[in-house]
């Protein structure tokens, strides 16, 4: 059962507009981790970002009286939902774990970006898309780093980049008619509008505030993106900047994500065709030199037929042609689908996706993590050491082969993995029932 302090700062969450009720009421009866640590969760997921959540941590915010999830309606979310094809459901196992206590020397409630042992992260609110690790109608931008929340009263923050009439009618786009905003936070605002020219809906992606960071961050996803044309990755209609204001145009998508899709269940079998297109299309990326380094199933969004796109490359890295790895003292990512290489700082390769696409496999077949721990200290010292259980053994029904194909793929030595070429044949095959011409080594 939630624990009164962490359903009063859920309804503080809602009447400031950071979570919608539903969403809000959805977390109060799926959250299984310790008490005080929702926040942690939320900041993890991406749900809110560091200074929402410090918001929320002031002591006006937990007032008598407070009105339970539910009670506000903070914002619109995009029409549609997410697309399953199939009609047996795969229903793997909770993740939710018996109650770990808060980690010694940590404090409820604290600014750690990790989310404790026992916390399901869910899905986003059915009905909505998202772009870039936003979630519609919740007031957020999830950037891959904690960033300062947009002011959304009507004052205007040092460096934003929407004017107050902006903000109310969207931002003015060259060729671009726009219709509703869908989702903001501290670094950018999504909204959906019109290709005048081609007629076709789409999804306008601003960056709100003004920084070398940001603006770095930004323009390298659109180059990225600029460099990419494959059917299960999300498709850039146009970018540019208009009046100082950096914008990419790109490919609405109405059918949810990953993320959404897992909680409602999906069958073995398409689980196996959607990851073998994600890992495709992770392929193309390669060959287009470049390292997407965020992969997880938020990441990845579906259309109205249920149909796989890869989103959101701002923490993409262009690789240099001459070198395969690319080095970095930057740990980036999202935690549990960091490879130990990642975790260490040494840098990233094209194996550091794969091992993404391994946990994102774990996680559909089983529910669960591969690696856990209860801080991130703990957390990061296991993926690099610790040996993840087969997923056969937490559900039976997985076959054997496949097992071994996930367990291929978060090998800890990053030569030893698979290319994502290898992985998407081995399961392409096996959704078809085949043998895969290639088996992993402990085959």
């Amino acid at each position: 059962m939630l624990a009164p302090r962490d359903r009063a700062l859920l309804s503080a969450a809602v009447q400031r507009g950071f979570l919608p009720p539903a969403e809000a009421e959805a977390l109060a009866t799926r959250y299984a981790g310790p008490a005080g640590g929702i926040l942690e969760a939320l900041l993890q997921t991406g749900r809110l970002s560091a200074a929402q959540a410090n918001a929320l941590r002031a002591p006006s915010t937990l007032t008598p009286g407070s009105t339970a999830p539910g009670s506000t309606a903070p914002g619109s979310t995009a029409p549609g939902s997410a697309a399953q094809s199939g009609t047996d459901r795969y229903r793997p196992g909770s993740s939710a774990s018996s109650g770990s206590s808060v980690p010694p020397g940590s404090t409820p409630g604290s600014d750690s970006g990790f989310a404790p042992r026992g916390w399901n992260p869910g899905s986003a609110t059915p009905g909505t898309a998202r772009y870039g690790g936003g979630t519609p109608g919740t007031g957020r931008w999830s950037d891959g780093a904690n960033t300062a929340s947009h002011d959304t009263t009507g004052s205007r923050a040092p460096g934003d980049l929407l004017s107050a009439t902006q903000r109310t009618r969207g931002p003015q786009i060259p060729g671009v008619q726009i219709e509703e905003e869908l989702g903001r936070g501290g670094m950018g605002a999504v909204f959906r509008g019109v290709h005048l020219e081609s007629k076709r809906t789409v999804a306008v992606k601003v960056l709100l505030k003004a920084g070398e960071r940001r603006i770095a961050r930004f323009e390298r996803e659109a180059q990225a993106m600029e460099r990419l044309d494959h059917p299960n990755i999300i498709d850039l209609v146009m970018t540019g900047t208009d009046r100082g204001q950096p914008y990419i145009v790109m490919e609405y998508v109405t059918g949810g994500d990953l993320e959404q899709a897992k909680s409602e269940g999906l069958s073995l079998q398409r689980t196996l065709e959607i990851m073998a297109q994600v890992a495709r299309a992770v392929d193309h990326a390669h060959q287009a030199g470049i390292l997407h380094r965020d992969l997880k199933p938020a990441n990845v969004l579906l259309d109205a037929a249920g149909e796989p796109r890869v989103t959101d490359f701002g923490l993409a890295k262009i690789l240099d042609r001459e070198t395969q790895l690319t080095q970095t003292n930057a740990v980036l990512g999202t935690p549990y689908y960091m490879a130990p290489e990642q975790v260490r700082g040494e840098g990233f390769c094209e194996k550091t996706d794969v091992y993404s696409l391994g946990v994102m496999l774990y996680e559909l077949l089983t529910g669960e993590f591969p690696i856990t721990g209860s801080n991130r200290i703990e957390l990061f010292n296991a993926i690099q050491f610790e040996a993840p259980r087969p997923p056969h053994e937490h559900e039976p029904s997985i076959p054997l082969e496949l097992s071994h194909f996930v367990l291929w793929a978060l090998e800890k030595d990053a030569a030893k993995r698979p290319t994502c070429v290898e992985l998407a044949e081995g399961l392409e095959a096996l959704a078809a029932g085949r043998t895969p011409e290639l088996l992993p080594p402990s085959l």
